[in-house]
């Protein structure tokens, strides 16, 4: 099978975001950059030389929001990616259309182990 997706993003969920990226900066020298996400709370973008690599989130902010690591994945074929997650074991959690994330559509869904994943539809389809 051919594979048209990309990863695009990590973040994250953390009930202490201070802690996790505490952690992350003393381990792997990532720059924790605080990011105002209203409501006063306060989540990261972790960088290293200069690029943001990965976020870390407040479960506060992001309530509705399966907690752990999110893989944020970009498909060309976004039906049908979400079909054989679904047919495949995958459960969705929460759907975005339009989404907030810059993406004509997008989903956070678990795989069938319970790790969260976000599917989001290529801007360019």
């Amino acid at each position: 099978m051919n594979s048209n997706c990309k990863i695009l993003w990590v973040d994250a969920v953390t009930a202490n975001p201070e802690e996790t990226s505490s952690f992350y900066n003393k381990v792997l020298g990532l720059y924790p950059c605080e990011v105002l996400e209203g409501d006063n709370q306060i989540s990261y973008s972790m960088q290293s030389g200069g690029d943001d690599i990965m976020g870390v989130l407040t479960d506060q902010k992001f309530k509705d929001w399966i907690k752990g690591w999110v893989l944020y994945f970009n498909v060309q074929d976004y039906d049908h990616a979400i079909d054989q997650a679904t047919a495949n074991g995958g459960e969705i959690f929460k759907e975005f259309t339009p989404s907030n994330l810059k993406h004509p559509r997008s989903c956070l869904l678990k795989d069938p182990a319970g790790n969260p994943i976000m599917i989001s539809e290529d801007n360019q389809t």
